[in-house]
């Protein structure tokens, strides 16, 4: 069977077997032939997997039964990645075998908006990736610069007007690299305290009823909540907008959704802001979100309570001058879904 873990999935198909003699005799004979199971914290059942379905067959399985698109999938058994030509007899798969399912996220539409009372002419712009994702789409264009151990950094220069409109309109986009190891939490120093900054990491992001922050809500009531929280975390109309849009075909999908917002300190890590002039405040608003169905909402019981006291403001960190128009304002909003 399959189980969900904290870092990807287990799937295991209970019922990969040799190829049948004849597909003329009873498939009560022969249960082995029909069909196979996967469970991703519930069962899902596929019919016709044989030791010569190929991966692909597979793949799509996943895809129509959970909705994962198959470019973004990546089976692993016994630490190899299985091709999607190959059948699963190339690989000696066998009832009982377990295999590893990862998915790649994407951290979505990310935008950047600088505010500043004064025209500002030669203002630079970078951000550099932590190797667990990378860029998958930048706007506007310009060249990604490699940088040591597997970042990845995207510059521009712009003008910003008082109006926080910007000469060129800044978007990126990031997959993550599921091929590389998960990213361990920095190690705290002997020194201080041990950090409350959590740990985010892009190839294998976290979002479960045990995430402390984690609350669940109908979307019924969804898009009014995004938009007074997101409103309280200092995105002025045309950015909530923007933001409700861009997501709302992911959000809709199933009948309740599971959020929480990143602290910035935490989204730093992943994804490093740079920006001259020196701006007087950095907004940094990244959610994570993931689609529940009805039946799985009792898992949530106490996310759900949830709703109402978190306090967005204080865990992401946003500061008072974020809504200050005298100072200089660099607002950023993104999101990923997590499947």
């Amino acid at each position: 069977m399959l189980k969900r873990l904290p870092r990807g999935a287990i799937l295991t198909l209970t019922k990969i077997t040799q190829e049948c003699d004849s597909g003329d005799e009873d498939e009560g004979e022969h249960p082995d032939c029909s069909s196979s199971s996967i469970l991703t914290g519930k069962v899902l059942t596929f019919d016709g997997v044989r030791s010569e379905t190929t991966v692909s067959e597979i793949k799509n399985k996943i895809r129509d039964k959970e909705g994962y698109p198959v470019d973004k999938q990546r089976l692993i058994f016994a630490g190899e990645t299985l091709e999607s030509s190959r059948v699963l007899s190339d690989y000696n798969i066998q009832r009982e075998s377990t295999i590893r399912l990862l998915y790649s996220h994407k951290g979505g539409k990310p935008v950047i908006y600088l505010f500043s009372p004064h025209a500002i002419s030669d203002a630079t712009v970078s951000i550099s990736l932590a190797p667990q994702w990378s860029f998958s789409h930048i706007y506007p264009q310009v060249d990604v610069k490699a940088l040591a151990a597997g970042k990845e950094q995207a510059s521009w220069s712009i003008s910003a007007n008082p109006n926080g409109s910007l000469l060129s309109y800044l978007f990126w986009e990031a997959t993550s690299n599921t091929a590389i190891p998960p990213s361990p939490p920095p190690s705290p120093r002997l020194d201080v305290p041990p950090p409350l900054v959590e740990h985010f990491d892009p190839a294998y992001p976290s979002l479960t009823p045990e995430s402390p922050t984690a609350i669940i809500i109908p979307f019924s009531q969804l898009l009014m909540y995004l938009d007074h929280t997101l409103k309280a975390l200092s995105l002025h109309t045309s950015a909530r907008n923007d933001f409700i849009t861009y997501w709302l075909p992911a959000l809709s999908k199933k009948p309740y959704v599971a959020l929480r917002f990143l602290p910035q300190d935490a989204y730093e890590r992943a994804a490093e802001l740079e920006v001259t002039p020196l701006p007087d405040v950095i907004t940094r608003v990244f959610m994570l979100f993931g689609g529940v169905e009805a039946e799985e909402v009792e898992l949530w019981s106490e996310a759900m309570e949830q709703v109402g006291k978190v306090d967005w403001v204080d865990i992401v960190g946003v500061k008072s001058g974020a809504w200050d128009e005298r100072v200089f304002r660099v607002l950023e909003w993104g999101a990923m879904e997590v499947l």
